[in-house]
């Protein structure tokens, strides 16, 4: 993990739960990653110009995950 003060990259170890989430919501790969990331980051806030897939796509199944787009 890469620690850049207010951005962190870290790798995508659940490619699994990404695809699932591709074919569940019909979203794109970079919508799914934010998602897995958000189920292994669940104090953090997405930050997105997609307002349209965050508002139906929820994390663990039933939670809405909590995003910010302008």
């Amino acid at each position: 993990m890469i620690d850049g003060g207010a951005f962190r990259i870290v790798p995508i170890s659940t490619l699994g739960a990404v695809a699932r989430y591709v074919v569940r919501y019909q979203i794109d790969f970079a919508d799914a990653c934010l998602v897995a990331l958000s189920e292994s980051f669940p104090g953090a806030t997405v930050v997105t110009t997609d307002k349209w897939d965050f508002s139906f796509v929820r994390r663990f199944g039933r939670e809405p995950i909590p995003f910010e787009a302008p």
